[in-house]
């Protein structure tokens, strides 16, 4: 019975994490830093305009990869980067069979 109380507990965290989410406030600061980050590379004075273009654009990507990775993890319990209930049923299979 303790095991089977422990796994009706972790599901109501998990139930309950499922509605947690990055603050507002913090997304403008990924979003207003990321702005920052790339408006500053055009700072640095470089006399090859190709260059220039691709160190921005190699930039900008990889910092638009950083932000798909916080904005696909943001919610762990949801879509297809989610975590699976796969572990939790087989624990709950193991543990109500007669």
């Amino acid at each position: 019975m303790h095991d089977y109380d422990r796994l009706v507990l972790a599901h109501g965290l998990r139930l309950e994490a499922v509605q947690v989410r990055l603050p507002n406030i913090l997304w403008f600061i990924i979003i207003t830093g990321a702005l920052i980050s790339l408006s500053s590379s055009f700072f640095f004075r470089v006399e090859d305009v190709w260059l220039q273009g691709m160190q921005v654009s190699l930039l900008a990507a990889f910092i638009g990869m950083a932000i798909f990775l916080i904005f696909a993890f943001d919610r762990p319990f949801r879509g297809e980067l989610g975590l699976r209930p796969d572990s939790c049923q087989l624990i709950y299979d193991q543990l109500m069979k007669p």
